[in-house]
């Protein structure tokens, strides 16, 4: 199966996690945070969300709640972010994973294909 992921990072030139999900045969979209994100999200329409996150706060937080008034793909986060309570808020906010960088190539993909598997309006599922 190939499933589309929207692999948001908030530095456009660290690519290197959607590059390798490339090479496995996932089909990657990348983009920003920034304007233009419901956009390019709706018309993808993903069949995971994935973040790549340098940090972790409110801002963050908002756009996962955000997201969920206009998709149900799940949404994983990646981060260096280790602090307590932290994955507990972020899954609460609306991610339905958090994984600690650095995350194994391998680890990433079966999270991604277990999230889109479990998603029922995955095209491929």
């Amino acid at each position: 199966m190939i499933f589309k992921i929207l692999f948001v990072n908030e530095h456009s030139d660290l690519h290197e996690s959607s590059s390798d999900l490339q090479a496995r045969g996932f089909n990657v979209q990348n983009t920003s945070p920034g304007n233009g994100f419901i956009k390019k999200l709706q018309k993808f329409d993903p069949d995971v969300i994935v973040f790549d996150s340098v940090k972790i706060g409110e801002k963050n937080e908002h756009t996962y709640h955000s997201l969920r008034q206009v998709t149900s793909a799940p949404i994983l986060v990646l981060s260096v972010v280790d602090l307590p309570g932290i994955v507990e808020k972020t899954l609460d906010r609306g991610a339905d994973e958090y994984l600690i960088k650095p995350v194994s190539p391998n680890i990433l993909a079966a999270r991604i294909n277990a999230l889109a598997r479990r998603t029922p309006n995955s095209a491929n599922a």
